[in-house]
């Protein structure tokens, strides 16, 4: 039935919240990560990470690698680095050689200054943990959303979508995701 107030409608018919379906994506793949990170790796085309498919995945949601790193090593983040205190990434599926972060939009499409910071961050990530590691970023986006080549030169293989995640998983409000574009 639903809230009068919603015009008859639940909080989950009417949101277009990435968040709200980020979180859902994760719920879906933590239950099987190095399944989930497959069906990624193959549905975005990464070849790069054929040889290391196989090994531990674990998948991380509003990842703010850059802070909580940090922290771990008892380094202090200064006021001009106020980029990596607040930068976060959607879902991260990490591995001992590997990164590949999932940069999603529902409801609206790519900004140039983020975009720009996803170059930043291919340099920045093997920087500051260290280590030679391969990081990637792949876009999740809706059906209905046409980035342009000079957008999706940004990102590492092709596009996921939500209606992708709705066929592998069954689940209609990955549909809603994807509708959720542009409305």
């Amino acid at each position: 039935m639903g809230f009068s107030y919603l015009k008859d409608n639940y909080w989950v018919d009417i949101t277009r919240e990435e968040r709200f379906f980020c979180a859902l994506a994760y719920n879906y793949f933590s239950k099987d990560p190095k399944n989930s990170v497959k069906y990624i790796i193959n549905k975005a085309k990464l070849q790069k990470y054929e040889d290391i498919i196989d090994q531990e995945w674990e998948i991380g949601y509003e990842v703010a690698l850059y802070r909580d790193l940090f922290h771990s090593l008892g380094k202090s983040l200064k006021e001009e680095e106020d980029s990596y205190r607040k930068r976060t990434f959607d879902l991260c599926f990490f591995s001992e050689n590997a990164i590949i972060i999932i940069e999603a939009k529902a409801h609206g499409g790519f900004a140039t200054k983020q975009l720009e910071s996803f170059k930043e961050d291919k340099i920045r990530i093997p920087q500051v943990i260290e280590k030679n590691i391969n990081v990637s970023i792949v876009p999740l986006i809706s059906f209905q959303y046409k980035p342009r080549e000079t957008t999706l030169a940004y990102f590492d293989g092709k596009p996921i979508t939500w209606l992708n995640l709705e066929e592998k998983y069954n689940e209609p409000l990955f549909k809603k995701a994807d509708e959720a574009y542009r409305k």
